[in-house]
């Protein structure tokens, strides 16, 4: 018991004085302990299964990172909520508190402020000020529809100038996030289109966007930056390859700026993968963040055909 109650405390050390029931109760032991200290008065109860250290001060961190914890493991701060906790201007730290989960349409569903989305992958929350909250690029997609468009180009230059996200990790997320006739996925891309137009994308991003998009569409992922050997003349590394059926998929980050050497190059690396056996797509930038269905359409075929 002693050591129970040691790491718990430790743990509200780190969470605003709190706790949660599914963080401490795993066996008949630990459900004991949690009563007893219940009981005894060293924990008090919040709200539904979130306890409060006695005596620990409340505070606005505290009343949000309840409401998280009350939510589930797999919930965060969002929309307002995150954007006040990241001091996004003109978002106050009053009102209604804010939470996103993953849909689970269990009976607290329809709680006020509460948010439950058919897509909230782990890398789309992070951690701020010990609270797990939606990243910056996603409290803007969730706040799009709810803001208008006039402020909402106001929220997006503030993020963008306190150096919290740039456009090209918005463009990535938007690629995985929107869907068509998705809530906001309209008004989103029209900020997008005006603010991103000439935004010419490092390598990383768009490969990482080409594995965002991928993931969204429950496709499996291929191996990175591998080396594939030719049968006329070497290959060497490609961006994306999947063994089964070899196809390789070349992610050009140079679609707008190429010289003719560089086009002649890429289309004699593309001959080399054909005679390899290899099955190639090429794909850029503007396809994946303004057609993504596009490419993830002719990626699955290619596997479900080989299945």
């Amino acid at each position: 018991m002693a050591v129970i109650g040691e790491l718990v405390y430790q743990l509200t050390a780190r969470q605003h004085g709190l706790v949660a029931r599914w963080q401490i109760v795993v066996d008949d032991a630990s459900a004991a302990w949690l009563k007893n200290e219940v009981r005894c008065g060293r924990l008090e109860i919040v709200l539904r299964g979130v306890y409060r250290v006695k005596g620990c001060p409340p505070s606005w961190e505290q009343s949000v990172l309840a409401r998280v914890l009350a939510a589930g493991a797999d919930a965060a701060a969002s929309h307002y909520t995150a954007a006040a906790l990241r001091a996004v201007p003109g978002f106050p730290r009053s009102g209604r508190i804010h939470v996103s989960r993953p849909a689970k349409r269990s009976r607290d569903s329809q709680r006020p402020g509460l948010h439950e989305s058919l897509y909230l992958p782990e890398h789309h929350i992070t951690t701020v000020r010990g609270i797990p909250t939606t990243v910056p690029e996603r409290l803007v997609f969730d706040l799009a529809p709810r803001i208008g468009a006039e402020r909402l180009m106001r929220v997006f230059n503030d993020v963008l100038s306190l150096d919290l996200m740039t456009i090209g990790s918005m463009e990535v997320l938007f690629a995985e996030t929107a869907r068509r006739g998705r809530w906001g996925s309209a008004i989103m891309r029209k900020v997008l289109s005006t603010n991103g137009e000439g935004y010419v994308p490092t390598e990383s991003e768009l490969e990482d966007l080409v594995d965002r998009v991928l993931d969204a569409a429950g496709l499996p992922r291929p191996s990175r930056q591998k080396a594939v050997g030719g049968t006329t003349a070497p290959i060497g590394r490609v961006d994306f390859v999947y063994s089964r059926p070899p196809l390789v998929i070349e992610a050009d980050s140079k679609s707008y700026h190429k010289t003719w050497s560089v086009t002649e190059a890429d289309q004699r690396r593309t001959l080399l993968l054909i005679a390899a056996g290899f099955q190639v797509i090429r794909v850029n930038w503007r396809q994946l963040t303004t057609e993504p269905e596009l490419f993830v359409a002719a990626v699955r075929a290619l596997l479900t055909a080989a299945a």
